[in-house]
């Protein structure tokens, strides 16, 4: 019993040893942007400051110590950046510990900490990045060997020392400079602004960014506005430094280098043998942050220390609830404002679709501010309460689905039901409320609400996307039945790779000497062993063959590493060389346990440079590859090789102009009939719309319409040939969704969109305008992106006419609530990338169902048609779907968005 005693009281002093050993100090900075400064200087050194204070009470409290104070040598610098897209974050950003963050900074009020969040939350329109340097030159410390207590404070008790004073005291001011610098990101529409943020942040301080990311926020063509724009806020503080209003972000990695400079110099002027702080310097520096330590490290007793760490841990753990419920109470807050400004256009959307989702929103942030309330309540209990086993610690707030739905980032799993409709094999990520928001049930679960997508389970592609339910169940049904969309290579999927450059010749495995050889399928395809033999499984890792791939459903991307299988076989750099003295590797398969890095293969649009131009995008059926190998990268898989053109072997790219076809092999998902032109490069990736302003064209006084491919100096490419199966990639693009105006449209229309596109793409005209026109001509063109060019134009017949060039078509071609205005507003709620004034006039009951009026289509040169109206009738495009499509249409419109 004796031996346990002192073992239990061993084990306890060791405990406080550590806690002393290890006793923070805290760097708290004075500046955290233009919305926080304090004015903190020498003379608040030996204060205390407390964690615990009442809503409005300042924490730097009375002096506790006296003690001499002395400069200290302490240079140091550091530069950092942030994408801010949670609470994490922005406490992060403020450099505040956990336990201080609830007490000090921007944060610590509510309206405070809206003020400072506003332009910081992540929607789905805004991004905002964090850059902050700073630099110190040197500090002015307390000698803590002199520290001696005020008069009276020892015989305060705990609490009331706590209560007066606090629990830490600023020991220390480190003087020197800081640049802030707040990036804002903002677009036109709902999008996912990540990938341009993570852009943005990896250029800054190093170098301009690309032509390509410029263009996002120049002027689009026939447009007042950029769908993009980035706001820059900066701030010096330290020193004697000026930063421009609203800089650009070249002019900001420009200011980074002269504030860097600044610093440097005034360093210089310091004499040799001399430190900083003692220098005529060190006046030209003011405080940019203090240090704090706690008070009990200098007074009272071992266990008043470890209970000192006790309270900054539940503070600490406090400010995780408290910083969470601010800041998603912001960012509803502006999620619902931009979404405000979509739905508002429109009474019946306002009321039926944004009211209940604005109801459930000031239902969450009525419970977020009890959270918050609960926060503050917390944080005004005594020291002893606090570190009280009684005193529970507000938890975060729980609700997080609700959340999610709220801000757009709802996931419901397949099946999805949408008013009555029930999509099996399909998920959807959107905005969403709970079912209770919309009727008098007591169910909590999430339904789809406002705007959201449906993606297929097996490869993530989207079905359809849409702004209200609704359209949602109207577009997915319509997409499901027509198939528009790409058909894309799988993880998991079993393929043929063909020779491209001759007929019938398929990648086989050889069974009697497990190399590979191209050969002809179709004459062994009625033997079902051999014609296994040419079924290649695509799979991400290296495993059992019957084991389902990790990424199984996922499309394969260029750029990725894959391996090939073929029935437990895996495709391998041999160990031997080609026959007939070929002085590269054969290409062989092997079965488990040989050296990975041989058995990858990197999927390649293209056998120039290092990085896939078409990195990241999906991998089409029948488009040509590259197979390259990944562990000695200047082979490159060939096939048709040597006499009988049956030899698979690795072979070099030796020059630029070199005949490549040996390397291109076409991805089938069957076999095909043996010829190879059904394969192509340069797959068409995404296509936007938009309509482009015409010239005049001397003399004829009226515009030159070009129809159909726009060929410029960039496109065609070398490589791209006209193909059926290109053009159906292309088609594809189009119909299986299209960007206008910044909103996604999963084209209602397949059919009939399918075949004018197929028709511009075939054919190049020359067309004119029949007649003179006095205003401004438009013809709706796309541009599509592929793996080769990222953009080309596609022109089509589709034109109107408008007053002046100021005044842009507001509708997709055809979609005109009245034809003859095309500056105006759209039918059945359809994109309208227009002002909200003239999508949505104020008196919408003043516009009548009207007769169609003819609009302008352009007609062929060599026609000899009579000279017209400048554009010929296309009226809606509803009148070329059926009517029981439209009688579904009206039922879904009527029945409730």
């Amino acid at each position: 019993m004796h031996h346990c005693k002192m073992a239990k009281t061993t084990l306890v002093l060791w405990i406080l040893a550590l806690l002393e050993g290890v006793a923070s100090i805290d760097i708290v900075p004075l500046v955290l942007g233009p919305e926080f400064q304090r004015a903190y200087g020498e003379q608040d050194i030996l204060r205390g400051f407390k964690l615990n204070v009442q809503e409005g009470e300042d924490p730097l409290q009375g002096i506790v110590f006296t003690g001499k104070i002395n400069p200290l040598p302490f240079s140091t610098s550091y530069a950092k950046s942030s994408i801010i897209t949670s609470a994490e974050e922005v406490r992060k950003m403020t450099e505040l510990s956990g336990h201080l963050s609830v007490a000090y900074g921007p944060m610590i009020s509510g309206s405070g900490a809206g003020s400072y969040l506003e332009n910081k939350v992540q929607s789905k329109r805004q991004i905002s990045i964090l850059y902050r340097t700073r630099k110190v030159a040197f500090a002015r410390k307390v000698d803590v060997g002199t520290l001696k207590p005020i008069t009276g404070l020892e015989t305060l008790s705990r609490d009331e020392r706590t209560e007066k004073y606090g629990s830490k005291f600023i020991d220390q001011i480190l003087y020197g400079a800081q640049l802030d610098l707040i990036y804002t990101l903002e677009s036109a529409e709902d999008t996912d602004l990540m990938e341009l943020a993570a852009e943005l942040k990896g250029r800054i301080g190093f170098g301009p960014l690309s032509v390509e990311f410029q263009a996002l926020f120049e002027l689009e063509e026939g447009s007042t506005s950029s769908r993009y724009s980035l706001s820059i806020e900066a701030m010096a503080s330290g020193i004697n430094f000026s930063v421009p209003s609203n800089p650009s972000f070249d002019a900001t990695n420009q200011l980074i280098k002269d504030f860097n400079n600044a610093y440097d110099k005034m360093l210089e002027k310091v004499g040799q043998g001399e430190s900083v702080a003692e220098s005529h310097v060190a006046s030209q520096f003011s405080p940019v942050a203090f240090a704090l330590s706690p008070i009990d490290e200098y007074l009272g007793s071992k266990l008043d220390l470890a209970e000192s760490a006790r309270f900054d841990d539940k503070m600490k753990s406090l400010s995780t609830s408290y910083y969470h419920a601010l800041f998603v109470k912001s960012q509803l807050s502006k999620i619902a404002e931009d979404q405000k400004e979509l739905y508002g256009r429109d009474p019946k959307t306002r009321v039926e679709v944004f009211g209940p989702y604005k109801d459930m929103v000031i239902a969450v942030q009525e419970e977020l501010d009890l959270k918050i309330d609960e926060c503050l309540e917390f944080r005004k209990k005594s020291m002893r309460e606090i570190v009280g086993t009684s005193a529970k610690v507000p938890s975060r707030y729980a609700n997080e689905d609700v959340l999610a739905g709220l801000n757009g980032a709802a996931y419901i799993p397949s099946p999805v039901s949408i008013q009555g409709a029930l999509f099996d094999e399909l998920y959807y990520q959107g905005f969403a409320i709970p079912k209770y928001a919309v009727d008098d049930s007591s169910d909590s679960y999430l339904i789809p609400w406002m705007g959201g997508k449906l993606r297929r389970d097996d490869d993530r592609s989207v079905v359809a996307s849409a702004y209200t339910p609704g359209d949602l169940v109207l577009l997915a049904m319509e997409e499901i039945s027509s198939g528009a969309g790409h058909k894309y290579l799988k993880y998991g999927d079993q393929v043929f790779f063909q020779v491209s450059t001759l007929d019938y010749r398929w990648l086989k495995r050889d069974s009697s000497t497990n190399n590979t050889m191209s050969n002809d399928y179709l004459s062994e395809s009625d033997n079902t062993n051999s014609g296994l033999l040419y079924q290649w499984n695509v799979r991400s890792v290296v495993g059992k063959a019957v084991t389902p791939d990790p990424k199984v459903g996922q499309c394969v991307k260029y750029g990725d590493v894959i391996f090939l299988n073929n029935h437990g076989m895996w495709m391998h750099k041999g160990l031997g060389l080609g026959s007939g003295g070929h002085p590269h590797p054969n290409v062989d398969t092997v079965k488990d346990g040989f050296e990975t890095s041989r058995l990858q293969w990197k999927v390649r649009s293209t056998t120039k440079g290092d990085l896939d131009p078409a990195g990241g995008q999906c991998i089409q059926i029948l488009s040509k590859i590259y197979l390259q190998c990944n562990e000695e990268k200047n082979l490159w898989v060939t096939g048709g090789r040597s006499a009988g053109n049956i030899q698979v072997v690795l072979d070099e790219k030796y020059y630029e102009g070199q005949n490549l076809s040996h390397m291109e092999w076409i991805v089938r998902k069957e076999a095909g009939d043996g010829m190879r032109d059904a394969g192509f490069f340069c797959p068409a990736d995404s296509a936007k719309g938009r309509w482009k302003p015409l010239q005049l064209t001397p003399p004829l006084g009226r515009p030159l319409v070009y129809v159909g491919i726009n060929r410029t100096f960039d496109f065609p490419p070398r490589v791209w040939v006209q193909t059926e199966t290109w053009e159906d990639s292309v088609t594809a693009s189009i119909t299986g969704g299209f960007q206008f105006g910044g909103v996604y449209i999963p084209w209602i229309g397949a059919k009939d969109r399918e075949d004018s596109v197929r028709k511009v793409l075939h054919n190049i005209t020359e067309m004119d305008m029949n007649v003179e026109t006095t205003g401004q001509a438009w013809q709706f063109v796309y541009d599509i992106s592929d793996a080769c060019t990222r953009m080309w134009e596609l022109q089509t017949r589709d034109g109107v006419t408008t007053d002046n060039e100021n005044q842009k078509p507001c509708c997709l071609p055809g979609q005109e609530l009245d034809p003859s205005q095309p500056h105006g507003p759209c039918v059945l709620q359809s994109a309208c990338q227009c002002e909200q004034s003239v999508c949505n006039p104020q008196a919408p009951d003043q516009v009548q169902n009207k007769s169609s009026v003819p609009t302008v289509a352009p007609s062929d040169q060599s026609s000899g048609a009579p000279k017209k109206n400048p554009w010929s009738l296309l009226g809606s495009i509803f009148a070329a779907v059926p009517a029981t499509y439209l009688l579904l249409v009206v039922g879904v419109f009527l029945t409730g968005l």
